[in-house]
């Protein structure tokens, strides 16, 4: 009896066990396949919640570990993404794995952590990222997955939404726990700030400099709060017994002058601002490079404050000027008013300000003297020569200033006269300098370049329609009244947009006349496309003339001219003679006059033949009658009867 009811006992204990068994969940394994086994208690329990999420470089998994955030954007490449979970389980968990479902514009820079599919999840291939936690996390506390992505450059700056699968275990529990929570995690972009110099220019020691500098965002996202402070300057390492002795640092030998403090604002990718600085470099300074020392302060893309240092190299001119006068030109207002159009295609071909001369005609040369440093000199004589005998200054060529103040100027003008021997010659006028600067006198001399080209006048005259082989042709003389030779000269017909009538329907093309002599005519005849039907009266007509100087600067002029024209049939009924037009005339006339000519000479040597046949019959007949005369007395009067009788028929008949 008794070991029946040990045996009924071991039964309900066995039964019991197996209930406990099903109702915790276990999981029995076999082969590839894993079978959950459902566990009542762990339903109550909550599933890690999603709390954070922030790039980093940090990838410490150690809990209460202080985390570093840092600035991703996009085309950053391998950064880390830091998940921040809490366990609301009431129970601690370990063996934590994630895998994160990445958006487009990001890939896994590490191995997936599933190899199968598990609620339509696939946790294999390059958009998704895996991480792990192996320590123990206890029931309320926070975690941190560190997943390895990669940043492409089609990631956009934003806030993104996916979702992440989790499988953890229970202490104390047999069995892994599977479940997928939504995360949000943001691409807040990167700030690059950089600074730099905007003029390439050298500093002037001994004098005040304006510096403009430009603080650029080259990164992805806006920068905020920018603050620009400068620091100072520092002479770098420039001479050769700093660089043995290893000193890198020389006294200050330049300061910075007016606000060392600027506030910028926000910066905008890829945008910059502009803040204007001026330094003061000393004479000491001269040869030497200067740092100026830059600090800029931010807010990041997480408003977080930032702080960068920049450094600045500064070129300061070797040694001062050896002069501190300075000369400049301007254009001369009379060539300018005379030749627009060469001073137009000078500047175009970025010749500014050019001194050029005229040859043959008396003109202004203007220039101007400058005193670029911060101390006024006194006592300032000027003289310009020129060395060329054909290039002769017929003005003033000696000025005296008593003062020419600090950062001042004045402009001096005189007469000049190039003779044409020197046309495409190069001229340089010397300007000679005495003037006391800082209680010391100075001699100095300086060079005024000048080029003498010729001078160009282009007329037309004759303006006229001549037909020319049944086609009309505009005809007319180009005269160059200048002294110097147009090369390459084309001319064509344009409409004066002004004028109500034209002449022609099309415009002929363009046409090469080669070099335009000075004072030789040179004619033109330009074949028109006129209407069938032209009124009769004055027309007028405009020419472009476009030709090359010495220096193969093209040059275009514009001619105008009226001509007459009358319709061919008014032309034959006004002149109304045997031979119809005037230029019909002009053209039949000879051949006629040829033609009487011929006519003449040929009736004349008829008549003159008949003449003289006529003689020879009456002087043979005149004998013929003496000899007769001789044989018969009677003949004579037989004759004058014969000679009565004919007269006689003769009457009748009239």
């Amino acid at each position: 009896m008794a070991d029946r009811t040990n045996t009924h006992t071991t039964s309900l204990l066995f039964g019991f066990a197996v209930i406990l068994l099903l109702c915790a969940g276990q999981v029995f394994k076999g082969g590839n396949e894993t079978s959950y086994i459902i566990n009542a208690f762990a339903q109550t329990d909550n599933s890690p919640g999603f709390q954070d999420s922030y790039w980093t470089d940090n990838l410490s998994s150690i809990p209460g570990a202080r985390q570093t955030k840092v600035e991703v954007g996009p085309g950053e490449g391998s950064s880390t993404l830091a998940i921040v979970l809490v366990n609301k389980a009431r129970q601690d968990i370990t063996g934590v794995k994630g895998v994160l479902t990445l958006p487009d514009g990001f890939e896994s820079a590490g191995t997936a952590a599933g190899q199968t599919e598990n609620n339509g999840l696939n946790t294999t291939g390059s958009q998704f990222a895996a991480a792990s936690l192996k320590s123990i996390v206890k029931a309320g506390d926070v975690f941190t997955l560190y997943f390895d992505i990669n940043t492409l450059d089609t990631a956009k700056i934003g806030q993104y939404s996916t979702s992440l699968k989790l499988v953890y275990s229970k202490i104390l529990e047999i069995g892994n726990i599977e479940t997928v929570i939504p995360v949000q995690f943001r691409l807040p972009g990167k700030v690059i700030l950089d600074a730099s110099i905007l003029s390439t220019e050298t500093l002037i020691p001994g004098t005040i400099n304006k510096v403009p500098l430009s603080i650029r965002n080259i990164g992805s996202t806006s920068a905020n709060s920018v603050t620009v402070s400068l620091n100072g300057i520092s002479s770098g390492n420039t001479t050769l017994s700093n660089s043995l002795s290893g000193s890198s640092e020389q006294p200050t030998s330049s300061v910075t002058l007016g606000s060392t403090t600027f506030d910028v604002g926000s910066i905008p990718s890829n945008g910059s601002k502009i803040i204007n600085t001026i330094i003061y470099p000393s004479f000491d300074a001269g040869g030497k490079v200067q740092n100026l020392n830059l600090q800029i302060s931010y807010g990041d893309a997480y408003g977080n404050p930032k702080r960068v240092s920049s450094l600045i190299g500064l070129v300061v001119a070797p040694k001062p000027p050896e002069s501190v006068i300075s000369l400049s030109t301007k254009d001369n207002l009379s060539f300018a008013s005379e030749r627009a159009d060469v001073n137009d295609t000078v500047n175009k071909n970025g010749v500014q300000n050019a001194v050029i001369i005229t040859a043959g005609q008396i003109q202004d040369l203007d220039f101007v003297i400058s005193n670029n440093s911060s101390t006024p000199v006194s006592n300032l004589v000027i003289t310009l020569n020129s060395p060329s005998d054909s290039v002769k200054i017929i003005g003033n060529s000696k000025w005296t200033l008593n003062s020419l103040r600090a950062q001042g100027d004045q402009a001096f003008t005189t007469k000049v006269f190039a003779a044409k021997s020197a046309v495409g010659n190069p001229i340089l006028f010397n300007l000679g300098l005495n003037y006391i600067f800082n209680g010391d006198t100075k001699t100095d001399s300086i060079d005024l370049g000048a080029y003498v080209t010729g001078q160009f006048k282009i007329r037309a005259y004759d303006f006229n329609v001549t037909t020319i082989g049944d086609i009309p042709n505009l005809v007319a003389n180009l005269l160059n009244e200048g002294n110097s030779l147009a090369m390459f000269t084309t001319v064509e017909m344009i409409n004066d947009p002004s004028q109500p009538k034209h002449l022609v329907n099309s415009l002929p093309p363009p046409q090469y006349l080669g070099d335009l002599d000075e004072n030789s005519p040179l004619p033109v005849s330009i074949p028109l496309d006129m209407p069938n039907k032209v009124e009769s009266g004055t027309y007028p007509v405009s020419l472009r003339v476009t030709y090359k100087d010495d220096l193969r600067i093209e040059h275009s002029t514009i001619v105008n001219g009226t001509v007459l024209f009358q319709q061919k049939a008014q032309a034959e009924h006004s002149s109304g003679g045997l031979f119809g037009s005037d230029q019909n005339t002009t053209t039949i006339l000879p051949g006629v006059i040829a033609v009487i000519a011929i006519i003449g000479i040929s009736v004349l040597i008829y008549l003159r033949r008949r003449r003289r046949s006529k003689l020879k019959i009456q002087l043979e007949q005149s004998q013929s009658d003496d000899l007769a005369l001789d044989m018969n007395p009677s003949f004579a009067e037989d004759k004058k009867e014969s000679h009565e009788k004919k007269e006689d028929q003769s009457s009748l008949q009239k």
